[in-house]
């Protein structure tokens, strides 16, 4: 699954607001701010902060779509690390539950 924070620009485009005005307001650092705006994890925390300055829900500035699942399609649904989205491979890397050797 692929994040997007499209409706998290178009809000802040809604409101006239800037990245900066919204970074300052929800009291977020600029590394998570540029993870936003690449489509990028970040935690849960930084979404939270992020509704709560802007008195909306996570639906209102995000969509999940299955881009990814495309991707592994297209690859043969061959369950290998380099065929996954971005999101996921963070994920396994992190847990290390991936090992590339001997799948």
């Amino acid at each position: 699954m692929a994040v997007s924070y499209n409706k998290l620009w178009k809000m802040l485009i809604d409101r006239d607001m800037s990245k900066t005005d919204l970074r300052l307001l929800a009291g977020i650092s600029s590394t998570s701010l540029a993870k936003l705006g690449k489509d990028e994890s970040v935690t849960t925390n930084v979404l939270v902060k992020v509704c709560t300055a802007l008195d909306c829900n996570i639906g209102d500035i995000m969509d999940i779509s299955d881009e990814c699942k495309k991707s592994e399609k297209k690859s043969g649904g061959k369950n290998r690390l380099d065929n996954r989205c971005p999101l996921v491979k963070t994920i396994l890397y992190a847990n290390t539950e991936y090992t590339s050797e001997g799948e």
